[in-house]
């Protein structure tokens, strides 16, 4: 896994500040040292070590060099500020870099109320208002396959200094958005963009209008530990009952009498097929069965006509959603899973079919072995080996490296609990007391807000039958809006001085993916293993990998739930200069098997007796309470 690396080729340049950390340097000539021999590296560099500078310096030095595009992929619109910043500062340096931020094509779209639209939906609305020439600012924006005089003063304008995209929508308000981004993307240097904008055929376009070959491209994946799973999201189908229920009333609509006898037809095939037990399903048993009635590929046909027609009006249609699934459905059987499962959507219990890609180095391959080379960086890329065969990676062109934080180790308080767990085994009520009195007792040790977070739901609300705390709840309920989760978020965050405790999942959005400033979280309490339910998809997985690599129990299931532990664990420490508790409460967090994907400079304090060794760290560190008089 480890390659001799040729010697560093980076002047370093670029670097846009006074002092480069010990840490930040070593990935800096790295990343250099990988560029240069088209290499791939898989960096486990932590929170702190200012990895966004530390990236781009030596690969936009190379880039400009040599004449490559780096694209930088990011699921977080808050990094996609971070990182023009960081080329702002290089360009005050002499970098000269250019760059296009890109985001979804429906969030640059100008065109009134398309942020509600299924994207599916948007991209069949956006192109029929632009062949029908419907879209004013597609006209103004294009004419006779050329960019306009207007178009071309404000691409001027926007190329003076790198913009977020956000900003980017605003100055070119008067024309299409996205395309100026892709024109500004062809005379720039770095793309910052997602990880769609790599893996999906949007690729295609975009390299295409830039005149670029993968060869030409380095790719910096951050937080690369969602890759895989975001890959096999955006290579999976799935049909529900609920949808084809409202894709028979847009057929009533139309009055289409035969399309809704075929609709019907469908969901009764999906229907029948459930006993009432989740199952696998062959690709044959639905076409079949709609081939008894018609033609398979003519009912796409049918269904994606109809589906034109209701767009016309309605903008979105649930008929198009289901023609989508009947054109994936018949497609490759090794790397996917066809489930036919009961589930809750919106709160109904419907049947829902599933297409589930396993494996995304279906895509990924292709693309790590064509491009020139790549970063993968997270605080949270172990083991490295399950990363490389999973995505794909050339093992020849693979190198892994762990930094150490410069983040002072004095600042962060680990412990672990030895004698509490979630398994299910062993779960019942004197677990969730002891556990609640562990929570109970290390509250009130902690000055300011604390965020728990479980396994599930479920077992938060047992584990809340005993808490007792003077602390505030904030409790994070399944199936909340984003704009209730922004309201709990701001309510929890301004509350710091009072202290409150969080509490959720950590499969839910608070514990990954989400800032808690400063002293807007001073400890961090992760309950359990969250391990995943026993569903027929993870055992597909589990099945997959076994046969591929021999590892499907430890790739598909223990090895996610130890990562998404530590990446929740880490939301209280965000800076060099953050202080913070994080406490792992499960016994199963000190097994060898769970323990050795821990970043190995983390000393972790087991203890049974927790809120002595939380008292005398913040007696030491909390500075909002000099006096200590919060604790007792």
């Amino acid at each position: 896994m480890h390659l001799k690396l040729p010697e560093n080729v980076s002047s370093m340049r670029f670097f846009p500040f006074d002092k480069i950390r010990a840490g930040q340097k070593d990935f800096m000539e790295d990343v250099a040292n990988c560029v240069a021999s088209g290499n791939h590296l898989l960096a486990d560099a932590p929170t702190g070590i200012g990895k966004t500078a530390a990236v781009l310096v030596p690969a936009m030095e190379y880039a400009v060099d040599n004449g490559k595009v780096v694209f930088f992929l990011t699921s977080r619109h808050s990094q996609h500020r971070i990182v023009i910043e960081t080329i702002k500062k290089m360009n005050q340096k002499g970098a000269g870099i250019v760059a296009a931020d890109i985001i979804g094509k429906k969030w640059l779209c100008n065109q009134p109320a398309v942020d509600t639209l299924p994207m599916p939906d948007f991209f069949e609305f956006c192109k029929r208002m632009r062949e029908t020439g419907r879209c004013a600012f597609f006209n103004k924006t294009i004419e006779n396959q050329k960019f306009t005089k207007s178009a071309y003063a404000c691409l001027h304008d926007i190329k003076k200094q790198p913009r977020h995209a956000e900003e980017i929508k605003d100055m070119a308000r008067l024309h299409c958005s996205y395309e100026i981004v892709l024109r500004l993307a062809r005379e720039s240097s770095l793309v910052i963009g997602d990880y769609y904008h790599m893996f999906s055929i949007i690729r295609e376009q975009l390299l295409g209008r830039m005149k670029k070959e993968l060869g030409d491209c380095i790719l910096i994946v951050d937080e690369a530990h969602n890759l895989p799973e975001r890959v096999r999201k955006l290579l999976s189908q799935r049909m529900s009952t609920l949808g084809l229920h409202n894709a028979r009333k847009e057929a009533e609509e139309l009055k289409d009498d035969e399309l809704t006898e075929k609709i019907d037809l469908i969901k009764s095939i999906v229907n029948e097929q459930y006993s009432g037990e989740d199952r696998f399903v062959k690709k044959q048993e639905l076409i079949s069965g709609i081939e008894s009635s018609c033609d398979y590929f003519d009912l796409i046909t049918s269904l994606s006509e109809a589906a034109d027609i209701v767009r016309d009006e309605k903008r979105k249609s649930f008929i198009g959603g289901i023609a989508g699934f009947l054109q994936a459905w018949p497609g490759e059987d090794e790397g996917f899973a066809r489930i036919l499962k009961s589930e809750t959507i919106r709160k109904k219990k419907v049947i829902t079919l599933h297409y589930d890609c396993l494996d995304p180095s279906l895509i990924t391959r292709d693309i790590f072995t064509a491009i020139h080379s790549s970063v993968l960086m997270s605080g949270t890329l172990r083991p490295a080996e399950m990363y490389r065969d999973v995505l794909g990676l050339e093992a020849g062109r693979s190198v892994y490296r762990e930094y150490k934080s410069d983040f002072p180790r004095e600042n962060r308080l680990n412990i672990a609990l030895p004698d509490v767990t979630t398994k299910y085994t062993e779960r019942n009520d004197e677990q969730y007391r002891t556990m609640a009195s562990y929570i109970n007792k290390c509250a009130s040790k902690i000055p300011g807000n604390i965020a728990v977070f479980f396994p599930s739901y479920s077992m938060r609300d047992m584990v809340m039958n005993f808490l007792t705390t003077d602390k505030m709840l904030f409790i994070e309920e399944q199936g909340m809006t984003k704009k209730e989760k922004n309201i709990l978020y701001e309510t929890f965050i301004s509350s710091y001085t009072e202290g409150g405790m969080l509490l959720g999942a950590q499969s839910g959005s608070y514990a990954e993916g989400t800032d808690y400033p400063g002293e807007a979280l001073n400890a961090v309490i992760v309950v359990g293993v969250a391990l995943e339910k026993p569903t027929l998809k993870v055992q597909a997985l589990i099945d997959h990998y076994n046969k591929k690599f021999g590892k499907g129990w430890e790739y598909a299931y223990v090895y996610p739930a130890v990562l998404r532990a530590l990446q929740t664990a880490g939301r209280c420490i965000r800076s060099e200069t953050d202080r913070g508790v994080c406490i792992f409460m499960d016994k199963r967090f000190l097994w060898n098997n769970y323990r050795k994907l821990f970043p190995r400079d983390m000393a972790i304090h087991v203890t049974k007796s927790p809120e002595v060794l939380i008292e005398n760290f913040f007696r030491q560190n909390f500075k909002l309470y000099k006096d200590n008089a919060y604790i007792n």
